[in-house]
């Protein structure tokens, strides 16, 4: 294993170029900057421990082919770190971590399930976006959590469960959700409530999301007079009912 001291800024191109012993490494916070094929032909390079914050989508240095698992430990998650990585099939965020930028993740098809620790409070647009493969969820309990637009928009999640920290869920959070046979949001959360596997606002005005990727008929609750963007998207109804109220 390799690790690199506190106090490093920058690790150069090809710097581990054609090291094929080593099997883990460690990126401090103070890494700034990162240059291009960093792990070329680290043959058996697996694990990737990253403390830092640098993230630059024109340069992904963690998908080298042999990496499969990343331990992120830093104060944030930075924007596109991971997206289209297909090589990735283990994500670990430390407790710690504050926020997940948008993209983080987006189209790690390799990736099966997450755990949002409590220190998340903000997980931005479209960070699994499209991770085909992401059957399961789980999120912390700590402080208020905001899950902002298209964070899991057509992901494979078979389950949700909303805990009573969500305050909020922006447009498109859970819609195309084709696999999802299970959704349910705490009892004391404020802002949000499922009825009979959609999601509504607490007071019952406004439909957020139908994800389940129902089929056939589904009857819309009392109450709703604001239907949310893209609430509907993907779904496979065949006739829909509002109920007078």
């Amino acid at each position: 294993s390799i690790v690199i001291p506190e106090g490093v800024t920058s690790i150069n191109n090809l710097a581990f170029y054609n090291c094929s012993s080593f099997t883990e490494i460690t990126i401090p916070a103070t890494v700034r900057n990162i240059g291009t094929q960093i792990f070329y032909k680290c043959s058996n390079i697996h694990t990737v421990y990253y403390n830092g914050t640098y993230g630059n989508e024109d340069n992904p240095f963690l998908k080298a082919v042999n990496i499969k698992k990343v331990v992120f430990c830093g104060m944030y998650i930075p924007n596109s770190i991971l997206k289209d990585a297909t090589n990735i099939k283990e994500v670990v965020i430390a407790n710690g971590v504050t926020s997940i930028a948008s993209s983080a993740f987006s189209g790690c098809s390799g990736l099966i399930s997450i755990t949002i620790p409590d220190s998340v409070t903000l997980i931005n647009h479209n960070a699994f976006r499209e991770v085909k493969e992401l059957k399961s969820v789980a999120f912390g309990s700590g402080d208020e959590l905001m899950i902002m637009s298209n964070v899991f928009y057509q992901s494979g999640l078979q389950a949700v469960y909303i805990p009573e920290n969500v305050v909020y869920v922006g447009e498109y959070a859970f819609v195309g959700l084709h696999d999802l046979t299970e959704f349910a949001v705490s009892e004391n959360n404020p802002y949000y409530k499922a009825v009979d596997g959609l999601l509504v606002s607490k007071n019952g005005r406004k439909l957020v999301a139908v994800p389940a990727g129902k089929v056939g008929r589904l009857i819309v609750p009392e109450g709703i007079e604001i239907i949310g963007f893209g609430a509907f998207e993907g779904s496979k109804l065949s006739e829909i009912k509002f109920l007078d109220g």
